[in-house]
């Protein structure tokens, strides 16, 4: 089976999942080591996407938020769409939008994907 997966994702890297009694978690193993272990939901708390919001506000204005660790974004049409990285709750963003004289149109927490955790721990690219 082993053989199948790694034309795939290389010699070096592999991705393993095992029930272990308490839940699934995962190993992601590279050259052999184990170099991260934990539930699905462990494992994307070491993304920074863990702890963002995507939002859309009208207006193609990038917006400016002192608050946040990071933003990202661009305009679409009539609006500007982005994410924003930090601590920041979504009552507080809200308020920063309001505050800027634009309207909210949506808002959601970032939840990165397994694949977002994978690829960068060992520190290349897959083959």
């Amino acid at each position: 089976m082993l053989k199948g997966i790694d034309p795939l994702l290389g010699p070096e890297l592999l991705y393993t999942l095992a029930s272990m009694g308490h839940g699934d978690r995962i190993a992601i193993v590279d050259h052999g080591k184990v170099i991260a272990l934990d539930t699905p939901r462990g494992l994307r708390r070491l993304l920074p996407a863990e702890h963002g919001l995507e939002v859309v506000v009208s207006g193609r204005e990038p917006l400016t938020v002192d608050t946040a660790e990071n933003v990202e974004g661009a305009p679409e049409d009539d609006r500007w769409r982005g994410r924003i990285y930090g601590e920041l709750s979504p009552g507080e963003l809200a308020d920063v939008v309001r505050a800027a004289g634009r309207e909210l149109i949506e808002l959601r927490r970032m939840e990165g994907s397994l694949e977002d955790v994978f690829v960068p721990l060992p520190g290349r690219e897959l083959r």
